[in-house]
């Protein structure tokens, strides 16, 4: 099997994807992806599961460097194995659905593994960002803020995730793409998927590392609002009913 840049631009990214991309994730992220993808798969037999599972140790690579460090270097260098992950979180997707395309090679549990490796991503950046600022501080203060935003963030893409699955499982079909209102489209954007791992080593050279966090912490609580919204929208255009036997 081969897989040249031209399948990448071809199979890589279908209809739906477009419509969610973000401008980091179309012009920097997945570019870079499409360079590297031909040689970790040819030379490296590197499969979409395998680049996600990879792709989690250079997250939590960065985010010990985070954790065990103060030294702006490391840091630094830390934000850039977040980066790489960010590039393999591309990769992954983007490989499986040339296989399926090209080849007919299913992935089952590809989407398992991406969610596994990017929930873990979640939880885990702005924890180990701000136990790094509570080092620099010594104010426990930053921690616990950058856990509250770690947690929201989480919250609000699994309870998506499980209302989207039931519906899924009750064969409710909707074309109504509100979800992706502007509000999603700026979160994405500035969120880890965006421009945020470009932003966090400029907070940190300019020591505004502390303004960053908060302004995430709000972002992430409107996501979390966004979420309660769209639930209560949900709860009422699906309200229950009874089944009436024949």
């Amino acid at each position: 099997m081969e897989i040249s840049h031209k399948d990448l631009i071809k199979y890589g990214i279908g209809d739906e994807k477009k419509r969610t991309l973000t401008v980091a994730d179309r012009y920097i992220f997945r570019p870079i992806g499409f360079l590297v993808l031909p040689i970790a798969f040819h030379y490296f037999r590197l499969t979409p599961n395998k680049i996600s599972i990879l792709s989690f140790f250079f997250a939590a690579g960065g985010f010990c460097l985070f954790f065990l460090s103060t030294n702006i270097v490391t840091i630094i260098f830390g934000c850039l194995l977040c980066i790489i992950f960010m590039i393999m979180d591309c990769m992954d997707g983007t490989l499986a659905r040339v296989l399926k395309k090209k080849y007919q090679i299913e992935n089952p549990l590809g989407e398992f593994f991406d969610a596994f490796v990017g929930y873990f991503f979640i939880v885990g950046l702005w924890t180990s960002l701000g136990y790094y600022l509570t080092q620099i501080n010594d104010d426990i203060s930053w921690y616990i803020l950058g856990t509250f935003s770690s947690f929201a963030g989480i919250y609000a893409r699994a309870a998506y995730l499980k209302i989207s699955l039931v519906k899924l499982e009750q064969g409710i079909v909707e074309k109504d793409m509100k979800q992706y209102g502007s509000y999603l489209k700026i979160y994405k954007n500035l969120d880890w998927g965006g421009f945020l791992l470009f932003l966090i080593p400029l907070a940190i050279l300019f020591t505004v590392l502390e303004l960053l966090l908060i302004i995430m912490l709000i972002v992430n609580f409107g996501m979390f609002g966004w979420l309660l919204r769209y639930v209560y929208l949900q709860s009422a255009k699906h309200p229950m009913h009874k089944q009436v036997s024949d």
